[in-house]
């Protein structure tokens, strides 16, 4: 239980770095598994690529 309430700038932050990244597979899933009860091509997402915070490419 929180102690005290979430500011909105808090939840906000959270929203554009963190909810892509847990939902990502779930898409993914879901868009093979629609792709074949309609007998489409099947389609496969890449895996969610992390990049790194400090702007890095190593």
């Amino acid at each position: 239980m929180l102690d005290k309430e979430i500011d909105e700038d808090s939840l906000k932050v959270f929203a554009l770095q963190n909810v892509s990244y847990h939902v990502w597979p779930f898409w993914r899933e879901h868009l093979m598994n629609m792709c074949n009860r309609l007998n489409l091509p099947k389609v496969a997402l890449p895996t969610m690529q992390v990049k790194p915070q400090n702007g890095n490419t190593e």
